[in-house]
C-alpha cells in the first residue's frame, strides 16, 4: 500500500495504510513530504514494514507522544524514514514490551524531545540510523540479543549515545559513531552482562564509554578520544560492578581525566590499550584480582596507578613519574 499525500497513492494518512494491511502483514511505502503526527501511530499486529523515501519522507512530530508504538509485535520493520519534532514528541520509534526480530534500518531523527529510538524485547536489529540531538538518549536499549550496528548518534542534551539497560543480555553494540553526549557515549546499565562492545568511536563525550554492573562483557577495539571525563570507566554500580570482562585492543587518547578507570572490577583483564596524553593514562581502584597485561600507558599524564587488590602485571609499557 501506498501513502501519498498528492492522492496519487492509496491513503493519504499512515494509521489508516496501516489498518488496512491484512492480519498477516503487508508493507506501507511512504511517499516523499511532510507527514504532520499528532496522534501516536500504532502497528496492529506481525510482520508489517513501513518504508519510505529517504531523507524526503519526513514524519514530524507535532504533539508529545510517541509517534511509532510497537507493543508485543514480532518483524515489525522501519526503513529510509527522517524523523522531526516540532512539540516535544517523546520519542520517535517506541518498541515495547516482548517485542521481538523488529528492525530500524537507514532513517535519521532530528531533535526528538526524548529519546529517538526506544526497544525493549529480544533479537532486534538497528543498523545505519542517525540520532542528532536527542533530549536525552539517541538509542535506549533493554532485553536479550539486540544487535546495535554502525548507527551514529550524537548530541545527545541530556543523556547518552547509547543507554544498554533493562537486563540487556547478550546485545552487541558494534561499529557505531558517539560524539558530543552530554554523558556518556556508550553506558552499559545494570544487568547489561555477557555483550560486546566492539569497534565503536566514542569522542567529546563525557566520557567514552561506562559501565556498572554487570558480569562477563567483551569491550574491544574502540577508540575513545577527547572526552571530557574519561574514556573507559568500569565503576561501582548498586550491586557488583563490572566481574569477569575483557577490556582489549582499545585506543583511549586525549581524554580530559583517566584513560581507563577500574573503580570496581573484579576478576578483569585489560591487554593490549593504548592509552595516551590523558590526564591519567590508567587508573586501579577499589579493584580486586584484575590482569593488566601488554598495555601501551604513554604520553604526558601519569601512565599506571594501582590501589587495588592481587593485580597481576605483565609487559606493560609504561612512560613517565610514579608509574605505579
Amino acid at each position: 500500500l501506498i501513502v501519498a499525500q498528492d492522492g496519487s497513492g492509496d491513503f493519504t494518512d499512515i494509521q489508516t495504510a496501516i489498518d488496512a494491511l491484512p492480519s498477516t502483514g503487508g508493507e506501507v511505502f511512504v511517499k516523499e513530504g511532510t507527514y504532520n503526527i499528532d496522534t501516536e501511530i500504532t502497528i496492529p499486529n506481525d510482520d508489517i514494514t513501513i518504508r519510505g523515501a529517504g531523507f524526503s519522507t519526513n514524519i514530524n512530530g507535532t504533539a508529545n507522544i510517541d509517534i511509532f508504538s510497537v507493543s508485543a509485535k514480532t518483524r515489525v520493520t522501519f526503513d529510509r524514514l527522517r524523523f522531526t519534532d516540532s512539540s516535544n514528541t517523546i520519542t520517535a520509534i517506541d518498541i515495547s514490551g516482548a517485542s521481538s526480530f523488529c528492525k530500524i534500518f537507514n532513517c535519521i531523527f532530528s531533535s526528538m524531545f526524548a529519546r529517538a529510538i526506544n526497544i525493549a524485547g529480544t533479537d532486534h536489529l538497528v543498523q545505519d540510523n542517525v540520532c542528532d540531538s536527542s533530549g536525552t538518549h539517541g538509542i535506549a536499549i533493554s532485553g536479550s540479543r539486540n544487535r546495535i550496528l554502525n548507527n551514529i548518534s550524537t548530541g545527545a542534551a541530556n543523556g547518552n549515545g547509547i543507554l544498554v539497560a533493562g537486563d540487556s543480555t547478550f546485545s552487541i553494540i558494534r561499529g557505531n559513531i558517539f560524539t558530543s553526549n552530554s554523558l556518556n557515549g556508550i553506558l552499559l546499565g545494570a544487568g547489561s552482562d555477557n555483550s560486546i562492545v566492539e569497534g565503536n568511536v566514542c569522542s567529546s563525550n563525557n566520557s567514552g564509554i561506562s559501565a556498572t554492573d554487570f558480569t562477563s562483557c567483551i569491550i574491544c577495539n574502540n577508540v575513545c578520544s577527547s572526552n571530557t571525563n574519561r574514556g573507559i570507566y568500569i565503576a561501582t554500580g548498586a550491586t557488583d560492578g563490572g566481574r569477569n570482562s575483557v577490556i582489549s585492543n582499545n585506543v583511549c587518547m586525549d581524554n580530559t581525566n583517566e584513560g581507563i578507570y577500574f573503580l570496581d572490577a573484579d576478576n578483569c583483564i585489560a591487554s593490549g590499550n593504548r592509552c595516551g596524553d590523558n590526564g591519567q593514562e590508567f587508573r586501579i581502584s577499589t579493584a580486586n584480582d584484575c590482569i593488566i597485561i601488554g598495555n601501551n600507558l604513554i604520553g604526558t599524564g601519569i601512565s599506571l596507578i594501582d590501589i587495588g587488590t592481587n593485580t597481576i602485571h605483565l609487559g606493560n609499557k609504561l612512560n613517565g613519574k610514579d608509574n605505579i
